[in-house]
């Protein structure tokens, strides 16, 4: 394991977590401002299984990525990872990015944001979450409506 690299290991039960499993976990975390799963983005395709730890290598499109919005992904990461059965370690890794070491060491042990940024309060990351989250499901259903048929209007139908 290399500098860059934290592992939290857990009691594994039964066989360890698939590579299938592991992509079904991942595809439930979202870009917290596109409100698209990182996976289908390619931003944590880079994922590796070995007897039941888990390394998920999470490339940003630049390396000044808002530390919060990172912390939030590798935190995502985590959480959705610890739900599968059999693991025995979890490893995220943000190669290249300007705070890897502080975030990665923080997701690694189970810290909060404040711990990264201890300037910037634990509580407006999670707001910051909760806002992110309201926009995503706003913007699904904008789609969904704008996709729903529309009624026919007032002068078409009375001219029929």
């Amino acid at each position: 394991m290399g500098s860059d690299e934290v592992s939290i290991t857990r009691a594994g039960g039964g066989g360890f977590p698939s590579p299938a499993a592991v992509r079904r976990a991942l595809q439930t975390v979202l870009d917290p401002e596109l409100d698209q799963s990182l996976l289908e983005l390619g931003l944590g395709d880079d994922i590796s299984v070995q007897e039941g730890h888990v390394t998920v290598v999470m490339r940003l499109p630049t390396t000044w990525c808002a530390s919060a919005f990172v912390y939030l992904m590798a935190s995502d990461i985590r959480t959705a990872l610890l739900a599968l059965p059999g693991l025995t370690g979890i490893t995220v890794r943000l190669p290249g990015y300007v705070a890897a070491s502080a975030i990665e060491v923080t997701v690694g042990r189970g810290g909060t944001f404040a711990d990264v940024s201890p300037g910037e309060g634990s509580g407006r990351v999670e707001d910051l979450r909760r806002a992110f989250l309201r926009k995503g499901v706003l913007a699904r259903q904008a789609r969904i409506l704008d996709a729903w048929p529309r009624p026919a209007s007032r002068t078409a139908r009375s001219a029929g």
